[in-house]
């Protein structure tokens, strides 16, 4: 939704000929910015059984944890994968509310119980004992040089040139 708003409001300021193309990178890059940290908290987070480790994708950092690292999966108030001998693992792909504290969150706790599940059958516990916890740096700056490189050459390029 929010995608569509900036883009019709870039839409909006290359249809204006007073607008110059200095004046529309510096409103794109506004947008891009806004649309960057929106899609940051919110399309970044997964978590992912693997045979060696629990994958936890979150949008600062990508953890792994190995299986015979991980002492419980707490989901409480949102997943929280308590880690033996580290920092427990927040998963912001299920985070805890107010209203998963009244009633329960269901996602949290059936996703807890296919880690368990997943554990129990089909892990393998004789991957390192190092939990691995990495910036994706790549992916960062791909996203936001391409949601810049739409909002600031695409759609007013599109624009006049239509």
């Amino acid at each position: 939704m929010l995608w569509l708003l900036f883009g019709f409001m870039m839409i909006m300021f290359s249809l204006n000929p007073a607008n110059d193309w200095g004046e529309l990178v510096a409103v794109a890059s506004f947008f891009g910015v806004i649309c960057y940290l929106v899609s940051l908290a919110s399309m970044f987070s997964l978590v992912k059984p693997q045979r060696k480790a629990l994958l936890v994708i979150n949008p600062g950092a990508v953890v792994t944890v190995p299986w015979s690292r991980i002492r419980s999966i707490d989901a409480q108030n949102g997943l929280v994968v308590q880690v033996v001998g580290a920092k427990e693992v927040v998963c912001h792909a299920f985070q805890g509310s107010l209203v998963g504290r009244i009633f329960g969150a269901a996602s949290a706790n059936r996703a807890a119980d296919t880690i368990e599940r997943y554990r129990t059958r089909s892990a393998s516990l004789e991957a390192s004992d190092e939990v691995e916890s990495r910036v994706p740096w790549r992916r960062h700056l791909l996203w936001l040089t391409s949601i810049w490189s739409v909002l600031a050459i695409g759609v007013p390029l599109g624009v006049r040139l239509l």
